[in-house]
């Protein structure tokens, strides 16, 4: 490696941190951050996932923030910020090597470059700690041994390609598509590639399926000795399942894909056309032994990607970090290319232009992710401030003290830095929550109660088992719009605090009940 190679990618590696500066200026950078933060806490405390903790999330992204919180002490969400940074470099450095590989060493810096910038691109929330980004590793991982094992015919490795890609759903469970895309790829591969005996594919795909059934065999193994196995299936299964169908019915999908997926193709819109042109060249080679083996998989692994994403109609930003791999890595391929071929000029120019639509949108969306409070949603400050009550509650609790809020607002847990009293971390689950401020949207297709019925039975059962220090009631303050909600208005919470807590304090738009 070179010294201007080196220079490059440590300039590359500055911009990226740069990018990633408003993790200095918000201790949260999504509210989903909260969520797995105080399952982690619950998990230290000796909690299980999904019995004690619930979220529609599977296992992979609780004790990533549990190991971060290990070291560095509980609610560090500074340690669990620099995880993901570094998280996200090793994943670029794996597209880097991918591209490398695939075209060499014009295209390697550009897959890395495009994978640091454009996981902070769109909007602030897209550098937050959300599985996805922790997902993307073993998603780009499997990726990379599955070329080598393709370019060296070596069936241990095709082994290690299913082992990596099997880890991907134990942060997300649409991350299972890369494994089924390599399935149907390795299938049809004996029509692109020549000399590909059907017997050695047939091996191939038996030993890559056993690498990828392996780390989930593992964990419902484990999970079951523990007694949470149905816990398990019931939250990233059953549940997850119900979300999807709920959002199908609730949302029209066109109009979703123009409001959500839209402004992130504008975001990244050069690696859009990067990608058109590499399958335009490439496309030649997809035809009976032309030689494009791997190139039909990325075209594959890109195409499956894009349908995880759009599954339920939903289409929050975030979502999108799963395209990212593949994408960066077809761009790079067309930007090396690009970057080495044609006159001076035209090389110097795709140069230009390429540096300022990377450099431009990361440097944009920095700026926004500065000034964003991603808490309450607000511009420049948190509103309403919530901070006032979480400082009262952890001045008046003990360390060891837990708390249970009623709405959906999980930095309650973070900034107060108590473990939460029930499974719930947010409690959108029971009610007929819908975000918004329209008085008659309380019963709206999209509720989360009509997914969980099974909801109202686990929280009484918390109630009843659990030692709860506090409640607090986030619906005076209406936290994101959950006014319409009040906590009275649920008689089994009315009876709860009727009998067994007594109001202490109203601060910041939240009642605090003392409990006994």
């Amino acid at each position: 490696m070179t010294v201007g190679t080196i220079r490059t990618l440590g300039l590359m590696l500055l911009f990226a941190a740069v990018l990633r500066v408003p993790y200095l200026f918000h201790t949260l950078q999504d509210m989903d951050e909260g969520c797995y933060a105080g399952a982690a806490a619950v998990l230290m405390d000796g909690g299980l996932p999904y019995r004690d903790a619930v979220e529609n999330k599977p296992p992979g992204i609780f004790y990533i923030y549990r190991a971060a919180f290990e070291l560095f002490g509980k609610y560090n969400m500074r340690a669990v910020h620099g995880l993901t940074f570094a998280w996200t470099v090793l994943t670029a450095a794996v597209l880097g090597l991918l591209a490398l590989g695939l075209e060499g060493r014009r295209a390697a810096p550009c897959a890395f470059f495009f994978y640091l910038v454009f996981t902070a691109s769109l909007y602030p929330k897209m550098i937050a700690a959300n599985s996805e980004i922790f997902m993307a590793l073993p998603y780009a991982l499997g990726a990379l041994l599955l070329f080598h094992a393709l370019t060296r015919a070596s069936r241990p490795l095709y082994f290690a390609a299913g082992l990596a890609f099997g880890f991907a759903p134990l942060f997300k469970q649409v991350g299972a598509v890369g494994g089924a895309a390599v399935l149907v790829f390795l299938l049809v591969l004996p029509f692109f590639e020549r000399g590909i005996r059907t017997g050695f594919t047939i091996g191939s795909t038996l030993l890559f399926g056993a690498g990828f059934a392996l780390p989930t065999g593992v964990v419902a193994l484990l999970f079951r000795r523990a007694g949470i196995l149905d816990d398990w299936v019931f939250w990233n299964l059953t549940y997850p399942f119900r979300y999807i169908q709920s959002g199908n019915e609730a949302l029209r999908f066109f109009p979703q894909l123009l409001a959500e997926f839209l402004p992130f193709v504008v975001s990244t819109v050069l690696l859009w056309v990067l990608a058109a042109l590499w399958v335009r060249r490439e496309s030649g080679r997809w035809r009976p032994g032309g030689g494009g083996g791997f190139s039909a998989f990325l075209l594959l692994w890109l195409a499956a990607s894009m349908g995880a994403t759009l599954i339920g109609s939903r289409m929050f930003g975030h979502y999108f970090i799963q395209i990212l791999p593949p994408l960066c890595v077809v761009a790079a391929l067309c930007a090396g290319r690009c970057l080495a071929e044609g006159s001076p000029g035209r090389r110097r120019a795709w140069k230009g232009a390429i540096l300022a639509l990377t450099l431009i949108p990361g440097a944009v969306f920095a700026g926004m992710g500065i000034f964003f409070e991603a808490s309450t949603d607000t511009w420049w400050r948190p509103e309403p401030d919530f901070r006032p009550a979480a400082e009262y509650i952890r001045n008046h609790t003990e360390p060891d003290d837990t708390v249970f809020v009623w709405g959906w607002f999980t930095p309650v847990y973070v900034y107060a830095e108590r473990t939460p009293a029930t499974r719930f971390m947010n409690t959108h689950l029971l009610t007929g929550y819908r975000k918004g401020n329209d008085p008659d949207e309380r019963d709206r297709a999209d509720i989360a109660w009509r997914a969980v019925p099974e909801a109202w039975p686990m929280l009484e059962e918390d109630l009843r088992n659990n030692r709860v220090d506090l409640v607090v009631d986030t619906s005076p303050g209406d936290y994101h719009d959950f006014g319409r909600y009040p906590i009275m208005d649920y008689a089994p919470l009315a009876g709860y605090l009727d009998d067994a807590c007594r109001l202490e304090k109203q601060i910041a738009g939240m009642d605090i009940y003392r409990c006994r």
